[in-house]
């Protein structure tokens, strides 16, 4: 089984990275196509925040996680 602060600093550095791509964007750059076909840059973004959100709240409440994912 994986090390779960080597995954943490992974995931550290994949959005230090991530950062460093995106900084620079201005409101046109957030909008570039992506190989996703019909995907912007904002809309990649939008989706890992969501997962990563959703990630989050069901580590801090699976039962509740759980409830969600009956509606």
């Amino acid at each position: 089984m994986p090390d779960l602060n080597d995954l943490c600093d992974d995931l550290a550095a994949e959005h230090a990275a991530l950062d460093v791509l995106l900084e620079p964007l201005d409101a046109a750059g957030w909008l570039t196509p992506t190989p996703a076909e019909g995907w912007t840059i904002r809309d990649q973004v939008a989706h890992l925040f969501f997962a990563e959100t959703r990630a989050v709240l069901t580590k801090a409440d699976l039962d509740a996680a759980h409830a969600r994912a009956r509606q």
